[in-house]
């Protein structure tokens, strides 16, 4: 039996999400990805690859510099990296056919 099915997109996966060829999951624009951010009175918490890190830590070999309200800043040696929580572009408008007449 020959059964045909679609594939469903799963709603609450990152806007940035890939799937490469062998069939790992990967982020389009880095490794990294950002899942959320908590900022209190005394403490910055971000969710990075499923491991909460703050100010401080290691992560990928990279130290967690600042943690901001929609960003982490990384360091690994002399390099700097910004981690967004959020892709930069999130939609795109609409261009209908009938309009760009």
């Amino acid at each position: 039996m020959v059964s045909a099915h679609a594939e469903l997109n799963d709603p609450t996966r990152p806007v940035n999400y890939v799937q490469d060829a062998s069939g790992k999951n990967g982020n389009a624009k880095s490794r990294m990805q950002v899942s959320s951010i908590i900022i209190g009175k005394e403490r910055r918490v971000a969710i990075i690859d499923g491991q909460s890190v703050q100010k401080g830590d290691d992560i990928h070999g990279m130290t967690v510099l600042a943690i901001r309200p929609s960003e982490v800043l990384l360091k690994s040696n002399n390099k700097e990296l910004q981690v967004s929580l959020l892709p930069e572009k999130v939609k795109a408008p609409v261009i209908r056919k009938e309009l760009q007449k």
